[in-house]
């Protein structure tokens, strides 16, 4: 498991897609922190702290399903067309090959953030745990959510295409859905991570049980597929 957690971090890292994302995320880290240090004659201090932490997160929420998606829509779906999955299911378990696949990308996207937060902690010498762990939590839930679709569906391109889609569409509906009050769209907000980022501290475990569900039915998926 650990083999293919690491083959999978060192495989990311070593895509050109995946250099632009992280120059995108630091860039971008590094951009909102030095505009809301330049606004500190406008700002309380406490402002500041929390506008530069804060805009990594609304980053991800707003983009992270797209970059997420665009490196690991095929994360297995690709092995399993390529027959790869079939000689790894000779050396090791099914769920050590989802659950290595899961560590790595987890541990590349830990990288990534932890490398932002520490240039925007540099910028204005503040550096917010909870959101920090809020940055996390959302990004394992999207990740769980990218590997059940490889999972459920057969053809790389098809995941690459719906997760396009719902990387657009997927935060469009749950900010609509937590702001409505209409009864066809408002329980919309249950079903997503999103919901649960602006509620109480505690809430934050309904983000670690929503991604213990999507890797769990992407454990299930792939131990009934054929490889």
């Amino acid at each position: 498991m650990w083999a293919i957690s690491l083959k999978e971090f060192q495989s990311l890292f070593k895509s050109i897609k995946s250099i632009i994302v992280i120059l995108i995320v630091c860039g971008a880290s590094y951009g909102i922190a030095h505009i809301v240090s330049q606004l500190g004659g406008q700002l309380t201090s406490a402002q500041i702290q929390d506008g530069a932490n804060g805009g990594i997160l609304v980053m991800l929420l707003g983009f992270g399903p797209l970059f997420i998606s665009s490196l690991s829509h095929n994360v297995i779906n690709q092995e399993i067309k390529t027959r790869t999955a079939r000689f790894l299911v000779t050396k090791t378990s099914r769920e050590r090959i989802v659950l290595g696949k899961f560590l790595g990308i987890c541990c590349f996207w830990l990288v990534c953030i932890s490398i932002s937060f520490l240039l925007i902690a540099f910028i204005s010498h503040h550096f917010s745990f909870y959101i920090f762990l809020e940055c996390l939590l959302f990004t394992v839930c999207i990740i769980s959510f990218v590997l059940m679709l490889s999972a459920l569906m057969p053809s790389p391109t098809h995941t690459m295409f719906l997760s396009i889609i719902l990387s657009f569409v997927l935060p469009v509906l749950s900010v609509w859905s937590i702001f409505s009050s209409k009864a066809y769209i408002a329980w919309f907000k249950y079903v997503t991570p999103y919901y649960y980022l602006k509620l109480e501290k505690g809430y934050l475990t309904v983000l670690l049980i929503f991604a213990a569900l999507c890797l769990c039915t992407a454990l299930w998926s792939f131990k009934r597929r054929e490889v």
